[in-house]
């Protein structure tokens, strides 16, 4: 018990830091996949050929 306290003691700030990358970069993905949806349904919109009619 003591070994894994230690151990969780001694990588604490690799282990938290880690984290925070991984949150980071999974929270660039989504953002960025949400944009792409955006533009992708304004780019439909205005490319609709039955607008207008």
């Amino acid at each position: 018990m003591q070994q894994a306290l230690d151990w969780i003691l001694g990588n604490a700030i690799p282990i938290i830091g880690g984290t925070i990358l991984f949150v980071g970069i999974l929270a660039v993905i989504v953002l960025a996949s949400r944009q792409s949806g955006k533009d992708n349904e304004k780019a439909s919109e205005s490319n609709d050929p039955t607008k207008g009619e």
